[in-house]
């Protein structure tokens, strides 16, 4: 049996002897790698980073495309939703216009004549120059109306009122005045409410300082139906300006009060030079109650 390493069996050994060949030792001379040209590898690295680049930008171009189809798919699943309502476009003025103010007239009471050196204040439109009163506001409520005056069904106007002081009393750093509202037309009307009461200033009626604030009441205001000559009054608190600080207050001496009577836009004067207000709006002095019937709680 011939042993895997004989020699015999080795063709080199047959054809030289065992001596190498000139093919073996040019094949088994050492292999010396050419460097790549310049710039090769720089190439290949930009490649690479475009590569990536561009799969970054497909993959953000993929997920915006699912989230845009998402959101459409949402809102058509969603067709019941109602949809948006605009709102109505809101009026610049929200009293009524009072067509018949021209043929009423002004009331007397509510412009004083010239040459008297008192406040002149207009008694139709808003109530003067200067005023920053608001426009008092229908304040109805939901009672029952008190009173003697059948067939009242109107609202007292400016024109056919009288503006009193019916009572004076002094408290501790306060004066409260009551105000009476006499009807001297010819027929019957209703008063439902809080009016707006002011101190003003000089011979055009300026006001001073903040209109009077509601005082707060234990139920809704009531009608109170003012037969003619009948008259309702209402409670003014009047703080002294001297329980504030000068520099917070600005004293000012007042001529008298600007007062709207509940639901009209057209103000009475009533002269009073004992009263001193603070020009200053963020001190409030002023606070005034609804009109009530005179005689009544």
């Amino acid at each position: 049996m011939t042993s895997p390493h004989d020699p015999h069996d080795d063709p080199r050994a047959a054809a030289g002897g065992g001596e190498p060949s000139g093919l073996d030792g040019l094949f088994a001379a050492p292999v010396t790698p050419l460097p790549p040209p310049a710039g090769t590898f720089a190439a290949v690295r930009r490649r690479a980073a475009a590569r990536r680049r561009r799969r970054v930008v497909a993959a953000g171009a993929a997920t915006a495309v699912c989230v845009a189809g998402a959101t459409a798919v949402v809102a058509l699943t969603r067709p019941g939703d109602p949809p948006p309502v605009s709102a109505p476009p809101v009026s610049r003025s929200s009293a009524p216009v009072d067509e018949d103010a021209s043929e009423r007239g002004s009331p007397s009471r509510a412009e004083a004549p010239s040459g008297t050196g008192e406040p002149s204040v207009e008694a139709s439109g808003t109530g003067g120059p200067a005023s920053s009163d608001p426009a008092p506001e229908p304040s109805g409520g939901g009672g029952q109306e008190t009173g003697t005056a059948p067939g009242a069904s109107g609202v007292c106007g400016s024109d056919q009122l009288d503006l009193s002081i019916a009572a004076t009393e002094g408290a501790a750093g306060s004066v409260y005045l009551t105000l009476r509202f006499t009807n001297t037309g010819d027929a019957a009307c209703t008063m439902t409410g809080f009016p707006g009461v002011s101190l003003v200033a000089g011979d055009g009626g300026e006001q001073i300082g903040a209109p009077a604030e509601r005082a707060e009441t234990d139920g809704a205001p009531v009608p109170v139906a003012l037969a003619p000559d009948g008259s309702a009054v209402t409670d003014l608190r009047v703080t002294q300006a001297a329980n504030h600080p000068a520099e917070d207050c600005d004293p000012t001496p007042a001529r008298g009060l600007r007062v709207y009577p509940p639901d009209e836009r057209a103000a009475l004067y009533l002269p009073d030079d004992a009263l001193t207000g603070c020009a200053d709006e963020d001190v409030s002095l002023l606070s005034v109650a609804p009109v009530r019937a005179e005689g009544g709680a």
